[in-house]
């Protein structure tokens, strides 16, 4: 036994555990989510450019990391034991990772993003994360767009059946053969804009991309075939 009762393996095994149970679920994650049917809106967007940065709400993060799996695009995660886990995850899916957070390591985080960005390369953010409140962009996008110019890419993404729990981020889970419409739009930061109003763009883009329909009572919104180059194909 370890100290104060721990089992023996809870310090020395812990990190490999977890890299197992990371594995296990990014193998879990690809072969779930080639059963969905995805429909994807890319009327919004104005450039055929991978160099973005991709911002979306903590809460959808798990079927936007399946949909855009294995195109090499960089993920950022937080400094604590959770985001070293969904760095993990992530490794597994084809990302490249990024350590920091708007509460740990933000400034250095905001750095490497600037690097990869300046290098050609596309930078996924969870915007209202890692602690919220759901929906609250922080100003580490408009940030990072602003100093290299890179377009703000927003995904706004509707999913039924699944599951969502009752966390801060209402965190979405896709069940098996579930069907995800999948919004996606551009901001192109401008010059001497207003400090926030990039932030307001991308706030209003992701939080009214879907209604609710009366009729179904759900969020629902009409779709286009998928672009392929968004790595989002429709499956029917």
């Amino acid at each position: 036994m370890g100290i104060l009762g721990e089992p023996a393996w809870a310090e020395s095994d812990y990190s490999d555990t977890m890299r197992f149970l990371a594995r296990w679920l990014s193998v879990a994650i690809r072969l779930v989510s080639k059963t969905w049917r995805i429909e994807v809106d890319t009327s919004a967007v104005s450039l055929d450019n991978e160099n973005v940065i991709y911002a979306f709400l903590h809460g959808d993060v798990l079927p936007l990391v399946a949909i855009h799996r294995d195109q090499g695009a960089y993920a950022l995660v937080s400094r604590s034991q959770d985001g070293e886990f969904a760095g993990n995850v992530l490794s597994g899916l084809g990302y490249l990772i990024l350590r920091g957070s708007s509460s740990r390591g933000g400034a250095a985080a905001l750095r490497a993003g600037m690097r990869c960005l300046g290098e050609g390369g596309a930078l996924g953010l969870a915007v209202d994360g890692p602690r919220g409140p759901r929906g609250c962009v922080s100003p580490g996008v408009e940030y990072l767009a602003t100093k290299t110019g890179c377009v703000v890419r927003w995904a706004a993404i509707d999913v039924s059946p699944a599951l969502r729990l009752s966390t801060w981020d209402r965190f979405v889970i896709p069940l098996p053969f579930s069907r995800l419409r999948v919004v996606y739009g551009d901001i192109q930061p401008a010059e001497n804009s207003e400090t926030g109003a990039l932030r307001a763009q991308v706030e209003e883009s992701l939080l009214s991309s879907f209604v609710v329909a009366p009729s179904r009572g759900r969020l629902s919104r009409a779709l286009t075939t998928a672009d392929a180059s968004l790595g989002a194909p429709s499956r029917e």
